[in-house]
Parts: C-alpha cells; sequence; structure tokens
C-alpha cells in the first residue's frame, strides 16, 4: 500500500500505516495516498 504524508508530501509504500512520517517525522500525519483512478472518481461524483 501507498501512503502520503499531509505536511510534507512524502510517499512511503508499506504493508501497514505507519506511525509517523519516515522523511520528516511528523507523527500521524500518514493517510492513503490516492492513486489516479480515485481522483478522477472523485471528480465525476462532483
Amino acid at each position: 500500500m501507498r501512503f502520503q504524508c499531509t505536511k510534507c508530501s512524502y510517499v512511503a509504500k508499506r504493508d501497514k500505516l505507519p506511525e509517523m512520517c519516515p522523511y520528516c517525522g511528523e507523527e500521524k500525519t500518514m493517510v492513503v495516498a490516492k492513486d489516479a483512478q480515485d481522483i478522477l472518481d472523485e471528480l465525476i461524483d462532483n
């Protein structure tokens, strides 16, 4: 799975959600990264 930091935008590939960003070190900023299909689906729904 890919996770992205909401603070620095770093993307990490991990099996589970990291507690903190491995790049900037901020805690609880990692979320599931959106892929192109997710973004297109959001545009179509709105």
